[in-house]
């Protein structure tokens, strides 16, 4: 019982703390590692400025070229008409990284034990990022779609260990919409843990199946829903040559 009370993510204001920390290490992190302008933003917010505000550099070819991540041209645009880019880069490095930072400190308290687990599991997270990262792929630096992608598979994978599937689906297809690979990689992943979960998990056969085809229906329907908003205009330029 003390081990399964220890392990209950806490409810009341301790995240807060916890969240602000963990918060100063990413955007630390990231001011370090990439400063502004940092990997891709250049294009991301530049294209974020001419959606909103088309009179912006009218008639440049890549401006006016698909926008394969609308979610994230749609949130982040606003910003960029309201402050000069750089000013808007951090304000959008942000709000990624505070709901990186949130979805981190949900998970973490869902699986280690301890009020600041997170803040140990960041620090160490930070650091294999510094030395070990593959191929230039990365989760914390520039504002970017994928930074809020990973964020919300963070809340997934807590809502999804909090047996919340419907809510863990929204989030995973929230994650789909504002980068469709990102997204895309992350429900792989969930679905082969659900998988193995339940392959290796005695069904009880008094109440049968844990989740029933309905309930994986609206899953898949709330998922869907969640994700085409970003996913539709990416799909569209796949018919392109």
């Amino acid at each position: 019982m003390a081990e399964a009370a220890a392990m209950e993510p806490a409810r009341d204001g301790s995240s807060v703390p916890v969240v602000c920390a963990v918060l100063v290490a990413l955007v630390v992190f990231s001011a370090i590692r990439s400063p502004v302008p940092g990997v891709n933003e250049p294009h991301f917010l530049a294209k974020a400025r001419h959606l909103v505000d088309p009179d912006w550099c009218p008639h440049d070819f890549f401006l006016e070229s698909s926008n394969p991540h609308l979610a994230f041209y749609v949130l982040v645009g606003p910003l960029t008409r309201l402050f000069p880019l750089a000013v808007a880069a951090w304000i959008g490095r942000v709000l990624a990284l505070l709901l990186l930072a949130t979805g981190w400190v949900a998970l973490t308290r869902r699986l280690i034990p301890g009020t600041w687990s997170a803040w140990p599991a960041i620090c160490v997270f930070l650091l294999a990022s510094a030395i070990g990262h593959i191929s230039g792929e990365w989760v914390v630096g520039g504002v970017e779609a994928k930074v809020f992608a990973y964020g919300l598979l963070l809340w997934s994978a807590a809502a999804a260990i909090d047996t919340r599937g419907r809510r863990a689906a929204v989030f995973t297809g929230l994650a789909i919409s504002m980068h469709p690979i990102v997204g895309g990689w992350g429900l792989a992943c969930g679905l082969f843990a659900s998988g193995t979960r339940r392959l290796f998990r005695p069904i009880d056969r008094a109440t049968g199946p844990h989740h029933p085809f309905f309930e994986w229906f609206i899953r898949g329907a709330l998922l869907t829903a969640a994700a085409l908003p970003g996913l539709l205009p990416a799909i569209g330029l796949l018919g392109r040559g």
